[in-house]
């Protein structure tokens, strides 16, 4: 017989013996986690500089003020016109009835899409804790 055959052969079946092995228990949490690190979007609020942070903050609460002021003003001059008072009749006899049950079901099926996001987070993580960071 061939001698590096025997040989090859020897050298297979000893390692066919050796046990397989394994992988530490935590290999799995630091590449889920590290997946997690790389796939998440690196922007937003949080990484703006503190001063452009307090520049948008002001200019929201300066919006939102400037609606307020502007729509209370608004309302009391628009709500002395006929046109005003004939539109408000047909909102409360045609679309009012109709407006509230819109709304609670737009609610409960914006609830139902973020549990159903939650369940399936937690499935496709397989209720591994993910870190925001």
């Amino acid at each position: 017989m061939n001698p590096e055959l025997e040989l090859e052969r020897e050298i297979h079946d000893a390692l066919r013996r050796l046990p397989q092995p394994r992988a530490p228990r935590s290999l799995a949490p630091r590449v889920m986690h590290a997946i997690a690190a790389a796939t998440r979007p690196q922007a937003g609020w949080r990484l703006w500089a503190l001063h452009w942070q307090l520049l948008g903050l002001v200019v929201a609460c300066s919006t939102a003020i400037a609606l307020v002021i502007g729509g209370s003003l608004f309302t009391g001059w628009i709500g002395g016109l006929a046109t005003t008072r004939a539109l408000v009749t047909l909102w409360q006899t045609f679309l009012a009835p109709y407006t509230l049950p819109l709304l609670a079901l737009t609610v409960v099926m914006c609830v139902a899409s973020a549990l159903l996001a939650a369940a399936l987070k937690h499935v496709a993580w397989e209720g591994q804790e993910i870190s925001p960071s």
